[in-house]
């Protein structure tokens, strides 16, 4: 079906953000954040220009049919193993506290996800920029002082 071929290209470009990174792993906690807020910002630009498609998506895959539901969850699965991968490196090269890299990685993309809708949603009106920055810091840095 049309609408899920659109899906799978669509995923599969906001998910081709990362393979430079993949490619090319952080080697410190700067290089890591850089590299998380350039290929966040790439991604980013992709879901801005498709925002119509990106919100339908949002909204309406889990409400398809089972199997579309499915394919939205893994999604955001594949993107929690992604984050989990980046993660467990830096944890193993100790420019990261250790941690459950399995619940973090979720949470930080449960998040992002979740301030993506609000965004094509119209639910917030900062620029994805700022909404990178916010959650990037908070995904390095938590809520310990500054």
């Amino acid at each position: 079906d049309i609408f899920e071929t659109l899906f799978d290209e669509f995923q599969a470009d906001l998910v081709n953000e990362f393979t430079d990174m993949s490619a090319h792993l952080p080697s410190s906690v700067e290089e890591y954040r850089r590299a998380s807020a350039s290929a966040s910002r790439r991604m980013a630009a992709k879901i801005v220009e498709k925002r119509e498609l990106a919100l339908v998506f949002a909204r309406e895959a889990p409400t398809i049919d089972h199997r579309f539901a499915e394919k939205w969850s893994d999604l955001q699965e594949r993107f929690a193993q992604l984050a989990r991968f980046f993660l467990e490196h830096a944890t193993s090269n100790g420019f990261a506290r250790p941690c459950d890299t399995n619940l973090v990685s979720r949470a930080i993309i449960g998040s992002a996800m979740y301030m993506s809708q609000l965004y094509l949603a119209g639910q917030i009106e900062d620029d994805p920029d700022k909404l990178i920055d916010e959650l990037i810091d908070f995904a390095f840095s938590g809520i310990g002082p500054a």
